[in-house]
Parts: structure tokens; C-alpha cells; sequence
């Protein structure tokens, strides 16, 4: 009984299934090293914007309302970093504090949100809050999950938590007019591990799908041997 070799339909579909595995490992593969090439180009770990002037007449300049949701795996909690010195002499605060905080605190308070930010190239418009209030200083407030002020160049670095957020552009006296250069940076937890773990899923799947394509041309592409019983 002679068994028909593997027939050229059969093949073409491994070679074909063999060509997509190879196609996705690359993808995989060049995502884990661009992941890492990122971090080792990051500065101390962070992927930083350049720095560049926010400034405004008002008493500050508030970030739009941002979420952080629950479900972020805890061990891939990330991580941000505020450097701003003040462009205008006076001391500067930076601070992050939960929405409705940070309304209640700048209430009747003149202020500028910040509305579309873009970095390629830097351009940032404001949407103006008018009001008559004077601020307290903003140190003297217990709102903050985290902050910083004083003259020179100020870092605020704060581990993301679940909630609604905004961050704080101030004069450390709560007086208008602030001018700040600020530069922000971002960091995932871990991220050298998990770049690698994707790189090497990638070339795991680059190997499957060698062997794929391999099974589906034969061995030094010929047919296979027929068997005789």
C-alpha cells in the first residue's frame, strides 16, 4: 500500500498560515523593541515632553478634568512627572488633587483650563474662567495627593490613582499671572520587564511560524517521500 505524497493544496495552506505567524511575530517583535529602545532613550525612566512656557493672567492654569480607572493591573501602575520653574521670578507650585477639590478650591477663583494641548508641535489654547475671589496659598491647602513649590525648578512626581484628577499650575503666594516652563514625563511600572516578555513572545511566534512554512514546503522543499507497506 503506497501512501500519496502531501498534496500541493495542503502545502500552499501551511505556507500561506506559515507567511500570516510570521507576519505577526515581526509585528510583536518590533513593538517589544521599540518599547525598549523608548526606555533607553527615556529620561530616568520617564518618556518626557520638552520644555515649554504655559502662562496666563489669571490666578491659575488647571488641567482638564482626567480619569485614572480602577481596573489598571497594580503592578503596571504609571507614574508622571511635573518639572516647571517659573518663567516671571515669583515661586511656583505645582499640584494634583481630585476634581471636585480643586473646583471647590478655585471657586469665583479666575483661572485657565487648559484645552488641546499638543506637542508636535507645542501648541495650547485655554478656555478663561472668569472670577473676583483671591485664592488662599495654595500650600496652605490640604487637598493635594501630592505637590510642590518654591523658587528654582520645582518636581512633582506622583503614582497614578484611581479617581478624577486635575493637576495645578499656581504662583506659590496664590497671586495672578503665572508663567511657568514646564516639561512632562510619564513612566510605566515594570516597563523593561514586559518589553522584554513581548519581545521574546514575538520571537517565539517568528520560530512557530518558520516551522509552519518549513512543514508546508517539505524538507529542503521537496515533496514528501512516498511510503511503501
Amino acid at each position: 500500500m503506497e501512501t500519496a505524497p502531501r498534496s500541493s493544496k495542503a502545502k500552499t495552506a501551511l505556507t500561506v498560515a506559515g507567511a500570516i505567524v510570521l507576519v505577526l511575530g515581526a509585528i510583536v517583535v518590533a513593538a517589544g523593541g521599540a518599547a525598549l529602545w523608548q526606555t533607553g532613550k527615556s529620561d530616568g525612566g520617564y518618556i518626557s515632553s520638552g520644555t515649554h512656557r504655559f502662562d496666563t493672567t489669571s490666578h491659575a492654569i488647571v488641567t482638564e478634568n482626567f480619569k485614572v480607572d480602577s481596573d489598571v493591573p497594580r503592578w503596571l501602575i504609571a507614574r508622571t512627572r511635573i518639572i516647571a520653574s517659573s518663567a516671571g521670578g515669583k515661586p511656583v507650585f505645582i499640584g494634583v488633587a481630585r476634581q471636585r477639590d480643586v473646583d471647590t478650591y478655585l471657586a469665583n477663583v479666575s483661572r485657565s483650563q487648559i484645552r488641546n494641548l499638543d506637542y508636535g508641535p507645542f501648541a495650547v489654547g485655554y478656555v478663561n474662567h472668569p472670577g473676583t475671589a483671591s485664592p488662599a496659598r495654595p500650600a496652605s491647602s490640604s487637598i493635594w495627593a501630592a505637590s510642590t513649590s518654591g523658587t528654582g525648578e520645582q518636581q512633582l512626581t506622583w503614582r497614578l490613582r484611581p479617581g478624577q484628577w486635575r493637576v495645578v499650575l499656581m504662583n506659590a503666594d496664590g497671586s495672578s499671572g503665572v508663567s511657568a516652563d514646564v516639561k512632562v514625563g510619564g513612566m510605566i511600572d515594570h516597563v523593561v520587564p514586559v518589553a522584554l516578555g513581548v519581545t521574546g513572545a514575538g520571537l517565539l511566534i517568528l520560530l512557530l511560524g518558520a516551522a509552519v512554512v518549513y512543514a508546508g514546503r517539505g524538507r529542503h522543499g521537496q515533496p514528501a517521500v512516498p511510503v511503501t507497506a
